[in-house]
């Protein structure tokens, strides 16, 4: 309805839901693509519904939102499996974010899933954004490979308020290690153990 990008009403939207990310292609984020005309938002939210849960990692791409708003500074990421190389990408991609969030389940099966080549638009800073906002990591069935990402980002974690949830022993791991990493800057902690379904607050707490 809005041919022309620059004029339409999503240049004025400061959020973006996207609840079906499985029908987005490279076209829409090229030029005149409809995420493109959603430029000025500073908050984004990518999950999976219920319905469509049986998705692997191949058929939902993060690619097309690398960079689209350069004032992104909260990201929510809740598909049921994550594809673990492109995360830290679109985390890159967005200069100015602050709050991090990311929801799912770690399938092994997918491991070797078939890769998604970048394309022009996907070109990855060497630096990586503040991160100095909240971080919500709620990833179960082994936390391990997207917490590496995190970790491996160029200029660290700062995140000021952490709420961790894990359920397998080895994620404890993984969960001192974000800890550990914000500890300069962490003001608030909340850990979170679900075990059958059952979930159980180990801490929470200011940090002084």
């Amino acid at each position: 309805m809005f041919p022309d990008v620059a004029n339409s009403p999503a240049c004025h939207a400061r959020g973006l839901l996207v609840g079906c990310p499985w029908r987005v292609v490279a076209a829409d984020a090229e030029e005149g693509g409809w995420i493109r005309a959603f430029s000025g938002v500073t908050s984004l939210e990518v999950t999976v519904d219920p319905c469509h849960r049986h998705l692997s990692p191949s058929e939902v791409s993060l690619i097309p939102f690398h960079n689209f708003s350069p004032t992104l500074k909260s990201l929510r990421v809740d598909p049921t499996l994550f594809q673990y190389p492109r995360l830290s990408d679109l985390v890159r991609s967005f200069p100015l974010l602050e709050n991090l969030s990311l929801a799912g389940r770690y399938s092994a099966r997918f491991d070797d899933d078939h890769p998604q080549p970048h394309g022009p638009q996907t070109v990855i800073p060497s630096t990586s954004p503040p991160l100095s906002g909240n971080l919500n990591f709620r990833v179960f069935g082994g936390a391990g490979k997207v917490v590496r990402q995190l970790l491996d980002l160029p200029n660290g974690l700062h995140f000021q308020y952490l709420a961790l949830w894990w359920d397998l022993v080895e994620d404890v791991r993984w969960v001192t290690e974000l800890v550990l990493l914000c500890s300069h800057s962490i003001e608030s902690l909340d850990i979170t153990r679900t075990f059958r379904s059952t979930s159980i607050r180990i801490w929470s707490t200011p940090i002084t």
